[in-house]
């Protein structure tokens, strides 16, 4: 089985993932009875998982650039693990910024 593909496909689905699990909440904060500014307070700690977002879609792109489009490993290898440890460290830190 062809690994880029596949790796590149599991990447978009986790894409969307993590688009869906950063969206999803904040249409519920903003229905709660609470005052305006405890609502921004409790929506910009969700909106950090658009960061991680982005870093995901910039993996995506790494992974599509290295296993599919130029198939070159040396080149695409460094900013590919690079941005799998920022995606990474910025979900874990987003993570705990939530109430």
């Amino acid at each position: 089985m062809d690994e880029g593909p596949v790796t590149l496909a599991a990447r978009v689905i986790n894409c969307i993932a993590d688009l869906l699990v950063t969206v999803l909440p904040i249409p519920m904060v903003f229905k709660l009875q609470m005052p305006v500014r405890q609502r921004a307070a409790v929506i910009v700690p969700f909106s950090l998982g658009f960061v991680v977002t982005i870093a995901g879609i910039m993996r995506t792109w790494y992974i599509y650039k290295s296993l599919i489009a130029h198939y070159d490993m040396n080149s695409y290898a460094y900013p590919l693990w690079i941005s799998a440890v920022v995606e990474i460290d910025l979900g874990v830190v987003s993570s705990f910024s939530v109430p």
